[in-house]
């Protein structure tokens, strides 16, 4: 062709390679997400409500299972190893201080812990920290105040009976 433009062929050849390169980043983001379902992906929230009960959600948005290995009350401006002690509530009970024994959390499921600080914790400046199995954390999560009571007690998902 006298003018420059392509052929059919080239344009069917441009057409094809252009469909193969969409082809494949389709496939790469299918793969990524596929990926990030199949692993643990844990979300925290704390609440606060007017009993002076901090409700601490984890949530495993992935199909993957990882361990909850920790959960610390932070004050103030604290240095890594500064925590404040409280009791579980376990049953709607005070369960007293212990430690949290690490659990797993399976993909899609929910864990719900109740802490009890001590009497007297001034709450200005309290933050939350899970620690997960793998060395991450969910950072210093602040305790949203609620109005009202908060029901529930603590609940761990037993996975072991499936």
């Amino acid at each position: 062709m006298a003018n420059g433009s392509g052929t059919a062929g080239d344009i069917a050849t441009w057409v094809g390679a252009i469909g193969t390169w969409i082809a494949g980043i389709v496939a790469g983001v299918i793969a990524y997400q596929l990926y990030r379902r199949d692993k643990f992906r844990p979300t925290a929230k704390a609440f606060r409500d007017q009993d002076r009960r901090i409700i601490v959600q984890i949530v495993n948005e992935g199909a993957g299972i990882g361990v909850v290995s920790d959960i610390n009350l932070l004050p103030p401006a604290h240095p890594r190893q500064s925590v404040e002690f409280y009791n579980w509530e376990i049953g709607g009970k005070n369960g007293k201080a212990q430690r949290l024994t690490p659990f797993t959390l399976p993909g899609r499921s929910t864990a719900q812990l109740v802490l009890l600080p001590r009497p007297g914790m001034p709450f200005e400046g309290i933050r939350v920290r899970v620690d997960y199995g793998d060395g991450s954390d969910s950072g210093c999560l602040v305790i949203v105040p609620v109005s009202g009571h908060l029901y529930g007690t603590t609940s761990i998902p037993d996975h072991s009976k499936s």
